[in-house]
């Protein structure tokens, strides 16, 4: 995932909270008891799914730059494979765009 997509994920996710945070208090001002154990359970749900899409973006990014790594470590170990990878993929691709 990009940095500018995880950026805007993230923006967009903290203003589900602060709007979902908004909607309880406006639910709790109401005085009951059910409103705010509503609320105190909504907050809750909100910051576990935070964490949880936090976990997630740990997660891809760590597998992320494990893959670049390998990768960088393979092409500087093995170049001539690297580059008859690239020059297989680039005739195979041209051919696919000919026929178009």
């Amino acid at each position: 995932m990009s940095d500018h997509t995880t950026e805007t994920l993230r923006r967009d996710v903290q203003t589900l909270i602060q709007d979902a945070k908004i909607l309880f208090n406006d639910a709790s001002a109401l005085g009951s008891e059910e409103a705010e154990d509503l609320r105190r359970k909504g907050t809750s749900l909100l910051h576990r799914a935070l964490d949880r899409l936090s976990t997630i973006e740990h997660t891809a990014l760590r597998a992320g730059r494990e893959f670049a790594s390998g990768t960088n470590q393979y092409v500087h170990e093995k170049p001539w494979v690297a580059v008859g990878l690239a020059t297989g993929v680039g005739v195979l691709v041209g051919m696919l765009i000919a026929r178009r």
